[in-house]
C-alpha cells in the first residue's frame, strides 16, 4: 500500500461512517412520514437531515479533506506564528501550538498559500526554509519537505517529514521510526 493510500483510507473509512449515518437518518424520517401522522411537513424534517449532515461533514473533517490537495513544489517563503489551539469541541482547553504559513511554487508553474500546525516534536525547530522542496498528500496532516544540499552547514542536518506523523528522519530513509509508513521520495533532491 503506498503513502498516498493510506493517508486516503481513515478519510474514506470516515466517509462511509458519515453516508451510513446520513441514510439511517432519511430512513428514520421517511418511515415516520410513511407510518404516522406527521404534525410537521417533510421538508422540516429534510431540512434538519440537511443540517446534521452538513454539521457532522465538517466535524468528521471530511471538509478539510475535500478542500484539501497534492501539489510538489518549492518554498518561495514562510512565516511561523505562535497561536492558541482549541483542543476539542467538547473542551474549554486551550493550547498553544506553531502554524506555518508557506508559499509554494508548484511544478506545474501555479502558487499554492499553504498552513499547518506543527507536532510537538516539530515545533521545537522550524523544520522548513525557503528554497525547499515539499510534497503535500492530499489529506496528510504534515507536508513532507525534501531539503536541498546545504553546503555551507548553515542550518540542521538534513532531515524528512513523514506526513503521517510528523516525525523528522535523516534524508534516505525509507520507512518511519515511529509510525513505520513508508516516506516519499523525490529524486531531483541529491
Amino acid at each position: 500500500m503506498t503513502i498516498e493510500e493510506k493517508v486516503k483510507k481513515p478519510h474514506m473509512m470516515r466517509l462511509a461512517i458519515w453516508t451510513v449515518i446520513i441514510t439511517v437518518l432519511c430512513c428514520i424520517a421517511f418511515c415516520y412520514h410513511s407510518f404516522f401522522e406527521a404534525h410537521f411537513a417533510p421538508a422540516a424534517s429534510v431540512a434538519g437531515i440537511v443540517i446534521i449532515a452538513a454539521i457532522t461533514f465538517y466535524f468528521m473533517g471530511l471538509w478539510d479533506y475535500f478542500t484539501d490537495k497534492s501539489f510538489t513544489g518549492k518554498i518561495l517563503r514562510y512565516h511561523a506564528a505562535v497561536r492558541l489551539y482549541k483542543v476539542s469541541a467538547f473542551e474549554r482547553r486551550m493550547e498553544t501550538r506553531i502554524f506555518v504559513e508557506m508559499t509554494v511554487e508548484c511544478d506545474d508553474g501555479t502558487t499554492i498559500a499553504h498552513e499547518e500546525m506543527l507536532s510537538s516534536a516539530l515545533s521545537k525547530a522550524i523544520p522548513y526554509r525557503e528554497g525547499d522542496r515539499v510534497y503535500h498528500i492530499k489529506g496528510a496532516k504534515y507536508t513532507c519537505r525534501f531539503p536541498r544540499n546545504d553546503t555551507a552547514k548553515k542550518y540542521d542536518p538534513v532531515s524528512v517529514i513523514c506526513p503521517i506523523c510528523g516525525a523528522l528522519h535523516p534524508l534516505g530513509t525509507t520507512f518511519c521510526s515511529f509510525c513505520e509508513n513508508d516516506l516519499p521520495w523525490d529524486p531531483s533532491v541529491k
